[in-house]
């Protein structure tokens, strides 16, 4: 099911006795739950209908937790946080005991299920079937831009802060791509700003952290712009955190920039839907780089970008085999950009 799709029902107010949250966006999974939970023990005023596990509980445990009644309230919910109960190396003597419990939920009360893991393709299969068959499974994916877009600029202006769309668009590229990431950042940009409403490109610039991806990011850019002096400048900045991020990760990193821009070029003469090129690429949450790379497509000719693929993947087996340096291979890179 949609997290959009679960919005409806619980607008409804329509409550079932299992659910599952999975995927990538812990944000929707914690708004969802929270309103669950306000539904559900809106009248629990001492709190004690509300059970949480984040450990792996016993069998007996999770029985007497899920079968006991609630007290001085109509329902009670069970929440087991982020403990991958549902994932494929869930042990099997607990997997049993959720079987049997889960096969059996009282009507009083609501089992919720938050898995840590991201990947829906590591969630054991027998067990979504059985969620399936006795609630509802929710995948709870990363915001597309222009929706995060809409929610972050709705809390700036809550904060009485404006910020023009290109700088938004560039404060959400830059952060981890999460909404609980880019709120965090919200919440110091609005501190530091105090009374000041505009927040501006020099404002995020001073308080916003950058991922490793993008400052490698903005050495592709720099490389395909054929600005060599600034390459260097971020190859020079990069390696003082050789420590935290290890050369082989850096050119790991170039190496994919290169790869992605080739395809989503060669997709979109191909006439490839870009959504398709998104999901292809894993780039949910950066799909505003699709259009970047087909911007940079007037910069560096696809007869280019062939030729420093190429060149990387000679320089990945120099690397492997101990022949060369990455931090050199990258300069090679900049060189005959």
């Amino acid at each position: 099911m949609k997290s959009k799709e679960l919005g409806k029902r619980l607008d409804a107010g329509q409550i079932d006795n299992l659910y599952l949250f999975y995927g990538e966006e812990d944000y929707i999974k914690d708004s969802y739950i929270d309103r669950i939970k306000s539904i559900v023990l809106e009248n629990d005023m001492l709190g004690i209908n509300f059970t949480q596990f984040d450990e792996v509980p016993s069998k007996d445990e999770f029985s007497e937790a899920v079968e006991s009644a609630p007290m001085m309230c109509d329902k009670k919910i069970v929440l087991l946080n982020e403990i991958n109960v549902v994932s494929t190396s869930v042990k099997k003597d607990f997997k049993d005991a959720l079987n049997d419990v889960l096969e059996n939920i009282p009507e009083y009360t609501v089992v919720i299920i938050k898995e840590k893991e991201r990947d829906s393709k590591k969630l054991s299969k027998p067990m979504l079937k059985l969620v399936q068959k006795n609630g509802v499974d929710i995948e709870c994916a990363r915001i597309e831009m222009e929706d995060m877009m809409i929610f972050i600029n709705r809390q700036f202006s809550k904060n009485k802060k404006r910020i023009r769309r290109d700088d938004l668009k560039y404060l959400i590229s830059i952060c981890e791509p999460s909404v609980n990431s880019v709120l965090r950042e919200v919440e110091v940009i609005c501190a530091y700003l105090n009374e000041k409403e505009e927040v501006t490109r020099e404002v995020i610039d001073l308080l916003v952290k950058k991922t490793i991806e993008d400052r490698v990011f903005q050495l592709s850019d720099a490389i395909i712009n054929k600005d060599k002096k600034t390459a260097y400048d971020i190859l020079a900045d990069l390696k003082l955190l050789k420590q935290q991020h290890p050369a082989g990760q850096i050119f790991s990193l170039v190496c994919e920039h290169f790869v992605n821009m080739y395809i989503v070029i060669c997709n979109n003469s191909a006439g490839i839907p870009s959504d398709v090129t998104v999901s292809n690429l894993k780039l949910n949450g950066r799909a505003f780089l699709i259009s970047k790379y087909l911007r940079q497509q007037g910069k560096l000719s696809i007869d280019k970008i062939s030729e420093i693929i190429i060149l990387l993947d000679e320089l990945d087996r120099k690397i492997k085999i101990g022949s060369t340096d990455p931090y050199y291979a990258i300069e090679q890179i900049i060189a005959i950009a």
